[in-house]
């Protein structure tokens, strides 16, 4: 995404916001999430930065009130964690931030499937920021699960509580084919971690797939990944979308380039489904 990309959309986001109406105007939007995704959105410091330093002196131009109540939400690898760019970047934001590192569990599972370009395993460089992060007050962390981590998923969950994790997101890849076979071995996993949380008396431990089997049903209302009326996304040309899941996935020639500047700016806290509305007036 360029600059003058995410400065378009802040522009249409703050036409909607000045309104009396609407499920962005003034009677309905209390606060304001700005999520950026990659990729990996810590490549682009500078450009999250130019797009805030844009979007914050006006909205407290036309919504002074609102302004204490923007968060900044990333999910990183942190493999460029402390990079002195990201450092700088998050100092200045650091009051406003909400960051999450990824981190599939235990070492074993996390370097089987995130590797870096040289073919090693990035576990090290994702905790040592997590560790960073953690002692700043951003103690959030987020699993991937793929079918060939499903024997793991105890171990996993076990060592990012002894992590001091609380709240454990857990995120399905749905490339993948599942069978029976992984539904059973999801079961028995899942049944010894609700076990080790009784026998541990761990009442303040938040697991997202665990939350959803708890009552036999999950709230599509609280869907934080958004296609439920939730969210607004944007891919890097602009272009809008209910839900950043299908939104294209998009490979230049310059891998690299691409890879750095595919960072998609998410509007959370919307009301009912009148993104749809927002999608139908601004395809940009």
């Amino acid at each position: 995404m360029s600059l003058e990309t995410g400065k378009k959309i802040c522009d249409l986001i703050l036409k909607e916001i000045d309104k009396p109406e609407g499920f962005l105007g003034r009677k309905t939007l209390r606060g304001l999430i700005l999520e950026f995704i990659g990729g990996e959105p810590l490549l682009c410091p500078d450009l999250i930065d130019g797009i805030m330093s844009y979007f914050l002196p006006r909205l407290y131009i036309i919504r002074p009130e609102l302004v204490p109540f923007v968060r900044i939400s990333l999910t990183t690898n942190g493999q460029n964690y402390f990079d002195p760019k990201v450092q700088k970047f998050l100092k200045k934001y650091g009051s406003i931030i909400s960051l999450t590192v990824s981190i599939d569990g235990i070492k074993e599972l996390h370097d089987a499937h995130r590797v870096t370009i040289d073919g090693k395993g990035s576990f090290d460089k994702a905790i040592a920021a997590f560790e960073d992060a953690k002692a700043r007050g951003w103690s959030y962390s987020k699993m991937t699960f793929v079918p060939q981590s499903f024997p793991y998923i105890a171990d996993s969950i076990k060592f990012l509580i002894s992590e001091s994790i609380q709240d454990i997101f857990c995120n399905y890849a749905y490339e993948p084919y599942y069978n029976q076979k992984d539904a059973k071995e999801f079961y028995y996993q899942m049944k010894e971690v609700s076990d080790y949380l009784f026998d541990n008396n761990l009442k303040d431990i938040y697991i997202s797939c665990l939350d959803m089997l708890a009552d036999g049903k999950s709230s599509m209302e609280g869907n934080y990944c958004g296609g439920t009326g939730n969210m607004l996304s944007f891919d890097m040309k602009g272009r809008a979308y209910p839900f950043y899941g299908i939104i294209p996935l998009v490979l230049e020639k310059n891998f690299q380039a691409s890879f750095s500047l595919e960072i998609i700016m998410v509007f959370i806290k919307l009301k009912d489904n009148e993104s749809k509305r927002l999608l139908e007036l601004y395809y940009l």
